[in-house]
């Protein structure tokens, strides 16, 4: 073994939780933990490691609630450093088909989604070649324009009815800020049509080798649909889901926008469901503690109640953020239950999750039915005598 090598490992501490790695979330500002770590070098394709490995690790953190995965490795660059060291000459041996072959694909599908909005003014933003915009002109939209920061970085005057963004929030460092600079040009009445791969429903088990985590493409913020929708509330808009294509929708939209948007799907709410912060403690609650990363509380009881909870028409999904629980699949044997009526439940990335549709704005009283609690004392060595369900979050 190299000699730097040896003396680097030899100067690795002691394995202690105190040394863990984290970093406060871009989207919900959650402490976010080390997720996994992948060569610089690594891009989209079967064969990730073509061109070797660089040597250089780029370190990837995923926020536990609304489970935003991202690396800080290039929160420091400026535009010459990207176009020096990922959108280079060699950019396109990674990504060969940004240069016409997505946008010809992606103008050829928006073409029936955006139907009646061919007078509509209408803005790609990261528009790279500019292919898309010369498709969608070709298509019959009169009014369309072109912005990127680095083929196109003349900003557009005006405001626009539609703004398209097809995966191009992966590469940005701040997300919440590339979503207001696009707000800054979308009108009172418009939405943004966003084009994005998102994390598949095993992230946790395949980590670092989905395909996607690319640095060498630039991919340094990656999504789920809970981040999508929990940027779409944070920022005032609302969140519609499809099928590799989402909108992020203005309240009011003008009618042949409505329609374009009603084309790409369902409206959908999330509601997070927290332990309190105050309360009785001997009843559902024990009182909070704190782990490395998030203040929770145990469960103490078998229903768990949140009252008049304001929900709205859309697809609503309820989500309950636990830490720890009791024993093994407690969470999956949790049952959740809208007013009087059961919910179907399943377990995702430390949440219980059901969906439901609502289709009239009113206030729901929310339960969560769990096993019995168990104290500890009773299943393993351990002097604790309360009795514990699940430990969950405390917002």
């Amino acid at each position: 073994m190299d000699r730097t090598f040896l003396e680097l490992l030899r100067s690795v501490p002691r394995l202690n939780p105190k040394n863990a790695s984290v970093r406060k979330c871009k989207i919900c500002g959650r402490d976010a933990s080390l997720f996994d770590v992948v060569d610089f070098n690594k891009f989209c394709g079967h064969e990730c490691y073509t061109f070797g490995p660089s040597g250089v690790p780029v370190y990837y953190f995923r926020c536990p609630s609304c489970e935003f995965l991202f690396t800080d490795f290039c929160d420091e660059w400026g535009p010459e450093d990207y176009s020096h060291l990922i959108y280079n000459d060699d950019y396109a041996k990674v990504d060969p088909d940004y240069l016409g072959a997505r946008p010809i694909r992606e103008a050829s599908s928006m073409r029936s989604v955006l139907k009646g909005c061919e007078g509509s003014r209408l803005l790609d933003y990261g528009s790279g070649s500019g292919v898309f915009a010369e498709e969608m002109t070709r298509f019959g939209f009169s009014k369309v324009s072109n912005y990127d920061p680095f083929s196109s970085p003349t900003r557009p005057s005006g405001v626009f009815d539609i703004i398209t963004c097809f995966e191009v929030i992966e590469h940005s460092p701040d997300p919440i800020a590339t979503l207001h600079d696009m707000m800054d040009m979308l009108s009172d009445r418009g939405a943004i049509f966003v084009g994005q791969t998102l994390q598949p429903f095993n992230i946790e088990e395949v980590r670092g080798a989905w395909w996607y985590l690319a640095p060498r493409n630039g991919h340094i913020s990656t999504y789920s649909d809970v981040t999508l929708s929990t940027i779409a509330h944070a920022a005032n808009l609302h969140y519609y889901r499809g099928n590799f294509n989402y909108v992020f929708a203005r309240t009011e939209l003008a009618d042949p926008v409505r329609l374009a948007v009603e084309r790409i799907g369902p409206r959908v709410d999330t509601i997070v469901l927290f332990a309190p912060k105050d309360g009785d403690f001997g009843t559902a609650w024990h009182k909070p503690e704190k782990s490395l990363s998030m203040t929770f509380r145990w469960s103490a009881a078998d229903e768990l109640r949140w009252e008049k909870v304001s929900l709205t028409p859309s697809i609503v999904r309820i989500r309950v953020p636990y830490v720890m629980e009791i024993a093994k699949d407690f969470a999956k044997n949790c049952k959740v239950f809208l007013n009087n009526d059961q919910l179907s439940a399943f377990v995702a990335s430390g949440n219980i999750v059901a969906e439901t549709i609502i289709r009239e704005k009113d206030s729901f009283n929310i339960t969560l039915r769990t096993p019995p609690p168990v104290a500890p004392k009773a299943i393993r060595n351990s002097s604790d005598e309360r009795l514990l369900g699940l430990a969950v979050e405390v917002a």
